[in-house]
């Protein structure tokens, strides 16, 4: 059995104000640093194989925040950043008000799924590229426990994609530094754990 652990990287610049983001490569707060260290902590007992992330800033340091933490720290096993696992590209909208976006949605003609954001791409874009990078990661870890530190769309797409779900149905929020677990055996794909933020409670 291999055990997929999806990491929301910590709270970032911008993420207060409710700007977008997207594949903007900001910092961590320092709110965010100090989530990134408790959720290394809430998985120091657990042996990663490998450590997963995205590679902007903010998934980084959280990914290394829990390598930290490990039994061994970096000996234990390495951190492999990959492009592919970036939130979506919000083109021209990204470092503006995310109310700005909901506007721009709510008056959209097209189908908001495959419809490419100005200067960016589409929903459908980003899950083509994610259901790459998790086909990867599963081919290379067929078994054992990975963590993965990515992206709240990223984080969705995924569980949508192993899940067999419909690529627009809803999911809860995914929170900040919040714990997802997927577990895929003979039997298929289980979530067994969903936003889990139970760590951060000092927070």
């Amino acid at each position: 059995m291999s055990t997929f652990y999806l990491l929301r990287h910590g709270d970032a610049e911008g993420n207060k104000e409710e700007i977008l983001l997207g594949q903007l490569d900001v910092p961590l707060t320092e709110l965010g640093r100090k989530q990134a260290e408790l959720l290394g902590k809430a998985l120091s007992s657990i042996a990663f194989d490998a450590v997963f992330a995205s590679d902007l800033e903010r998934a980084r340091h959280t990914a290394e925040a829990v390598l930290r933490h490990q039994k061994g720290g970096e000996q234990r096993c390495r951190l492999v950043l990959d492009r592919r696992l970036r939130e979506i590209n919000g083109g021209t909208f990204q470092g503006r008000p995310i109310s700005e976006f909901r506007a721009y949605l709510d008056n959209l003609t097209e189908d908001p799924y495959t419809s490419v954001r100005p200067g960016g791409e589409s929903t459908q874009l980003m899950d083509q590229r994610v259901a790459r990078a998790f086909d990867d990661i599963c081919q290379w870890y067929p078994e054992g426990t990975v963590a993965i530190a990515t992206h709240l769309g990223v984080i969705k797409s995924i569980v949508r994609y192993a899940l067999g779900m419909d690529p627009q149905e809803t999911l809860p929020a995914i929170k900040h530094c919040s714990i997802t677990v997927l577990e895929q055996s003979d039997s298929g794909w289980r979530l067994s754990r969903l936003n889990d933020t139970a760590h951060l409670e000092r927070v």
